[in-house]
């Protein structure tokens, strides 16, 4: 037992480092007394400077934003966040390129994540997070901020996209394709009502067909294909619904069209999936919503463009500062935040959990609103679909004022946004 003992001791004095030999003399002490340490309770080590996050949201978007953000702290009380808002994305660009301003983290629409990434003031995402979780988000929202074969940020939230609706005492079921579209919109059209509307001299409401007739707006390195067959064929069908099978209005813009459907004198409205919250309210119009129909000449089904807000990181962040920003994104981005979000503010959940909650599945609204979306696809990062758009709008109009054949309005297209391109 002694010796069990004294092995016991020894172990335990080797463990602390403290010597066997004899012990060292007692020291004298000095005139002065050694300086003690301090007994404010400071360390040594200095305070982790905060994360410093941005963000252009609406005032009630920023107050929920701030209000996860206090909890995310709370739950992890060695993070603080700092929250910045900014007015506009030039200024923010601006204000960082002349150091007025730093980030960690911004959150923006693509066309800011673009600016940004061109400017070498960010870095792509890959290397903070697993792929597994970057696996985690919905395609088109995902497609959106990459580039080539790397992802510039993290999808928040997604939408723009592009639905069917229509007036239920009128269309007894919604048509699957654009040739069952076309007849019921005949049948449909008289006596002061349409058989479909749109606002179809914006571009926006001609891509979901360009991509039903195999086109879209740029190529896999992110430059412009306007000038092709699939274009000239998407302008044409547009074209053919008003002035050969005349079932769209001579005039419309979106206020016109949405006006018209909600006054019972438009059986189809093809509208954005912000328009699903107000129609909630209408008591008294009785109406649906599907998918775009499928396009009967190709059997591809119209893709509209996806967009929404993105998580983006400071290419100057320091390695000691990326796992708080692993955590934070993290946080905003599960499915619990994201579903209370699209209740919120009626946009889409990117989380692949978020979208397959029952919450989303049992309300047949969301649900078509999240398969559209889901069929719709994102403009590569850098790519500028505002410009691009905007290159397509007058030779747009044109045609459809009848002015242009299909044909010249896509070489303009593409002509414009190459001329874009090198002023930009």
């Amino acid at each position: 037992m002694k010796m069990l003992r004294l092995s016991l001791g020894l172990s335990l004095v080797a463990a602390l480092g403290i010597s066997c030999g004899r012990p060292s003399p007692v020291p004298v002490p000095s005139a002065e007394p050694s300086p003690q340490p301090s007994s404010t309770g400071e360390s040594s080590t200095p305070e982790p400077s905060p994360l410093v996050l941005w963000e252009g949201f609406d005032p009630v978007q920023g107050e929920w934003l701030k209000g996860e953000i206090a909890a995310f702290q709370k739950a992890n009380p060695d993070i603080t966040v700092e929250v910045h808002h900014y007015a506009s994305g030039d200024e923010f660009i601006e204000r960082v390129k002349g150091g007025e301003a730093e980030f960690d983290l911004a959150i923006g629409h693509a066309a800011l994540a673009g600016s940004l990434m061109a400017e070498g003031l960010i870095r792509p995402v890959g290397g903070v997070f697993e792929q597994g979780f970057l696996d985690g988000f919905a395609q088109p929202s995902v497609e959106g901020i990459s580039r080539g074969d790397e992802i510039w940020g993290v999808p928040l939230s997604a939408g723009l996209h592009l639905l069917l609706y229509y007036n239920k005492e009128l269309v007894e079921e919604p048509p699957q394709d654009t040739a069952t579209m076309i007849v019921v919109a005949q049948e449909l059209t008289g006596e002061e009502r349409y058989g479909l509307a749109m606002n179809y001299r914006d571009p926006l409401w001609l891509l979901p067909w360009l991509c039903g007739f195999g086109g879209w707006l740029v190529d896999e390195d992110g430059q412009p294909t306007l000038d092709t067959a699939a274009m000239v064929e998407a302008l044409r069908f547009l074209h053919e619904l008003k002035f050969e099978y005349r079932v769209l209005p001579p005039e419309a813009d979106y206020d016109r069209a949405d006006e018209l459907f909600q006054e019972g004198k438009a059986a189809m409205l093809v509208n954005g999936h912000w328009a699903l919250a107000g129609y909630r309210e209408r008591e008294d119009l009785k109406w649906g919503v599907v998918p775009l129909p499928t396009v009967t000449e190709t059997g591809l089904t119209p893709s509209p463009l996806v967009t929404g807000h993105y998580f983006v990181i400071g290419s100057d962040v320091p390695e000691q500062k990326l796992e708080a920003v692993r955590l934070l994104v993290e946080y905003m981005t599960a499915s619990q935040r994201q579903l209370e979000w699209m209740r919120q503010f009626d946009t889409l959940p990117t989380n692949k959990g978020a979208l397959n909650d029952e919450s989303v599945h049992s309300d047949p609204l969301w649900q078509v609103s999240v398969a559209q979306m889901l069929a719709g696809r994102g403009a590569s990062l850098g790519s500028n679909p505002t410009m691009l758009l905007e290159a397509m709008r007058e030779p747009l109009a044109a045609v459809m004022a009848d002015l242009m054949t299909p044909t010249e309005a896509a070489r303009q297209m593409q002509e414009r946004a190459e001329e874009m391109l090198q002023t930009r």
